[in-house]
């Protein structure tokens, strides 16, 4: 199961993104009993994907690589938008990775 996120209006995408990444590290307290349950091999680390809107229309962002990793997720924080969601992938069967 993947997790999403998304918000609406005026907000700082910082936090948002801290959000996300605690959440594909299997680290949300909300959500403790999958770290017990399952520990660190929960982790949300088949990519991630990003849509947001500058104004006109929707950028699309994805990558293959974990969100807590890749250095592109958080270049997110430059932008500014009042639409912005967010998406950990996690996949069981691990070869259907997306390729870049």
């Amino acid at each position: 199961m993947c997790r999403i996120m998304a918000a609406v209006g005026r907000f700082d995408v910082a936090p948002l993104l801290e959000g996300l990444r605690v959440m594909a590290l299997n680290r949300n307290p909300a959500y403790d009993h999958e770290l017990r349950c399952k520990g660190d091999e929960l982790r949300h680390d088949c990519g991630w994907g990003a849509a947001h809107s500058p104004g006109d229309g929707l950028v699309r962002v994805r990558s293959v690589e974990p969100c807590f990793e890749d250095p592109a997720f958080d270049s997110l924080r430059e932008i500014d938008t009042d639409l912005l969601i967010l998406h950990a992938r996690r996949v069981k069967e691990r070869e259907t990775i997306l390729e870049e």
